[in-house]
């Protein structure tokens, strides 16, 4: 992918690789393609920050 992308270009292709998420047909390269494009991930976007290896906004763990 271009290095330089503008927020709209980053916004469609993140949204190309939800509906690959949600087909259950992506790829690893895809994954990686993700990951690297996680600083434009949503804090509220739960689905793709899993794919992602973020950790999801508001979840705290257990207290004992």
């Amino acid at each position: 992918m271009n290095t330089k992308q503008t927020p709209k270009q980053i916004a469609k292709r993140l949204e190309y690789l939800r509906r690959e998420i949600q087909a259950e047909r992506i790829s690893y390269a895809e994954i990686a393609e993700l990951q690297s494009l996680a600083a434009y991930i949503p804090r509220s976007d739960t689905l793709l920050r899993e794919w992602a290896g973020l950790p999801e906004h508001g979840i705290q763990k257990a207290q004992q």
